[in-house]
């Protein structure tokens, strides 16, 4: 079996996570038909950045850095608290809610309300269900 090569570090793809979901809570309020799809979007997001740090810390570990494994979960471990409050509240559909945690999330990853300058539109349609399963799972 041959090797997997990766051509992007997780760095790079937690950076890209963090501005696909600051495009998504900017969307959050201006689309109010989609915002159980945009939630679960993000909490798509944020188990994807949960894993690259996962998988940082743990080849790290293999080099036994365990020190500097240890802070780079602990400088990240927001992520995975931000996860399980949405989780909670999406259960609970509590709306409101959801929009508080969304707005400290974007005061946390840095606000970026003017948008990007992407010329497609994300399509979060399906978020919603995919987020249903994979909540269902755990259970």
């Amino acid at each position: 079996m041959s090797r997997i090569i990766h051509t992007q570090s997780s760095a790079i793809n937690r950076n890209k996570a963090i501005k696909l979901i600051q495009d998504a809570i900017a969307e959050y309020d201006n689309n109010i038909a989609n915002n159980k799809d945009i939630a679960a979007y993000i909490v798509i997001l944020l188990g994807e950045i949960h894993k690259s740090v996962e998988a940082t810390s743990a080849a790290w570990e293999k080099r036994d850095y365990w020190l500097k494994a240890d802070r780079f979960r602990q400088e990240w471990r927001w992520v995975q608290e931000y996860k399980e409050q949405l989780i909670r509240v999406l259960n609970e559909e509590n709306w409101q809610r959801v929009g508080e945690i969304l707005r400290d999330l974007n005061k946390k990853i840095g606000d970026n309300s003017s948008g990007s300058n992407r010329k497609k539109k994300i399509n979060y349609a399906g978020s919603w269900e995919r987020f249903k399963q994979l909540n269902s799972k755990k259970e």
